[in-house]
């Protein structure tokens, strides 16, 4: 159905937000005003509200998810071993012995997301630092 003039008017604010559509795939959102004004304060600057919050929504869960696994495993499993020592100390037999005593532990996600973290990391420092011929190689496959 087509939003009517009669039917904006008659919309009212609720105790949630919500959206009245149109048959061609627009939609009015009826929202707060507190969080209409923060809607309009993102339009200003040409940021589209919902996406936005969308994005702070998915990106907050996902980043604070993999932040703490990152801590839990570089804690238990790769600071006891490779810790102290420098990257340039740290050689292809180094990674892949830890990573095969993760994997005998049966905990082979783990030892996969080791893997990519590391390739992430030496690739990182390739990029910036240019020194290929003092680190070791990022290619840990099994």
């Amino acid at each position: 159905m087509a939003l009517s003039d009669t039917t904006v008017r008659q919309a009212r604010i609720t105790g949630n937000d919500y959206s009245l559509g149109d048959t061609d795939g627009r939609a009015l959102k009826v929202m707060a005003r507190g969080r209409r004004d923060e809607a309009r304060a993102l339009v200003a600057q040409g940021i589209n509200p919902y996406e936005h919050r969308k994005q702070q929504r998915c990106s907050f869960v996902m980043r604070q998810s993999t932040h703490s696994q990152i801590l839990r495993v570089f804690k238990k499993d790769v600071l006891p071993t490779l810790g102290r020592w420098s990257i340039y100390d740290i050689n292809r037999h180094d990674l892949m012995h830890l990573l095969s005593g993760i994997e005998q532990r049966r905990a082979l996600t783990t030892a996969e997301q080791c893997r990519t973290w590391f390739k992430q990391s030496f690739r990182y420092v390739l990029g910036v630092f240019q020194r290929d011929q003092l680190l070791p190689r990022y290619e840990l496959k099994p």
